[in-house]
């Protein structure tokens, strides 16, 4: 692995954690804009509408469309945090791992990761770095 592999199976989950939530937001505006009108009511098994024509028939292909989207990248997400969650096993320090999968996988904010941990945010970036380092010298050792 290389390291730009490396960086790539690190960041990915914040990536598409960032994706699968503008996604979910645009499904619910969307369910919002096709109820808003009172034409339909969005049911779990089903959708119910009033007749309006094309307009409506428009709107819940779209919801349709972007939920699909969203169960895709949902699906991509549980790819990458796999493989983050694999590169992140190979480090030995257990805080090295634990701040790593805080950060990368669950997508936690340093500064939230210092007050789980009861750290500060600059010495969780150092742990940050150190483990990132660490990683990147096994890498080497395994080349």
């Amino acid at each position: 692995m290389t390291k730009e592999e490396l960086n790539s199976a690190l960041v990915r989950p914040r990536e598409i954690s960032r994706q699968v939530e503008r996604c979910r937001e645009e499904v619910e505006r969307l369910k919002l804009e096709a109820t808003a009108n009172g034409a339909i009511r969005y049911d779990k098994d089903r959708v119910l509408s009033s007749p309006v024509g094309d307009l409506l028939e428009n709107k819940v292909i779209a919801i349709v469309d972007k939920e699909l989207e969203l169960n895709r990248l949902k699906y991509e997400l549980s790819l990458a945090k796999e493989k983050a969650f694999d590169v992140i096993g190979m480090l030995n320090n257990p805080l090295y791992r634990k701040v790593l999968i805080l950060y990368f996988v669950n997508c936690m904010s340093c500064k939230e990761i210092g007050e789980a941990l009861d750290k500060t945010t600059s010495n969780v970036r150092k742990i940050k770095s150190r483990a990132i380092d660490e990683l990147i010298n096994k890498l080497s050792e395994n080349s």
